[in-house]
């Protein structure tokens, strides 16, 4: 099962079942950080991944600070300007700014550019 968790993980939430996808994204990140370390760039993808699915699922309060201990991290191994760094930048600002709309429902929500 180990294998599969993650790929597993990703057809669930392309299908928007989410109950079912971060429980694996989470199994995921949890076996990366034993095996790989904190800091591996597999580990960083997969918290990446799981907050993603945490933002799919309207869970900011669990978003949002996984962003930032991924961009964070991102900036100490791969550097600034490394594209999944400014990619973990996006994600972080993207969710910082669905969390404001949240708590200020009555201000227009950004939509990100497709």
């Amino acid at each position: 099962m180990a294998v599969l968790a993650f790929p597993l993980a990703v057809a669930y939430e392309s299908a928007g079942d989410l109950e079912r996808a971060v429980p694996l994204y989470e199994t995921t990140l949890a076996r990366r950080e034993h095996v790989l370390g904190e800091t591996h760039p597999d580990t960083l993808t997969s918290r990446s991944n799981l907050a993603g699915a945490y933002e799919s699922a309207g869970d900011l309060e669990r978003a949002v600070p996984l962003y930032e201990t991924t961009l964070a991290q991102r900036e100490r191994v791969l550097g600034d300007t490394h594209p999944h760094t400014l990619a973990s930048r996006d994600n972080l600002a993207h969710a910082r700014r669905a969390a404001q709309a949240v708590q200020q429902p009555s201000t227009k929500a950004w939509k990100r550019p497709v």
